[in-house]
């Protein structure tokens, strides 16, 4: 069912983060990835909720929580306001590829060798 509805480059997240939810591994889930919708536009979901487990033996028997969309395009954390680290790549390379090719092309090879930090989830992201 997933791969009818989950955007393709972001079935591997949410399987591996279903996993760990099944595994009892992790109770919580807060995560952000994309849908098709009917007409295969891309629509940008928040999914949040919280495993309950079995009473008698507490293996992880629901995942209990709602979905919300966030729009065709996601948008910043709403508690940092900073891009998430998929949002923040997006982001500079097509801020790189709208510069002028005299302009930047100087400065466009030298953000794709460099690694940048994104503050609010201390990820290095490497272009």
């Amino acid at each position: 069912m997933h791969r009818q509805v989950v955007y393709p480059d972001d079935l591997d997240l949410l399987l591996v983060e279903l996993e760990l939810l099944s595994t009892g591994r992790k109770v919580f889930h807060n995560l952000h990835y994309r849908w098709m919708g009917k007409n295969h536009e891309t629509i940008w979901i928040n999914c949040r909720g919280r495993v309950l487990s079995d009473p008698e033996d507490g293996s992880p028997r629901y995942l209990v929580g709602c979905i919300n969309e966030i729009g065709a395009k996601q948008k910043a954390d709403n508690v940092s306001g900073l891009l998430g680290e998929y949002s923040l790549k997006i982001f500079m390379r097509a801020a790189v590829q709208s510069c002028h090719r005299d302009f930047c092309s100087e400065s466009a090879s030298m953000i794709s060798r460099t690694s940048t930090r994104a503050t609010a989830t201390n990820t290095e992201i490497i272009f």
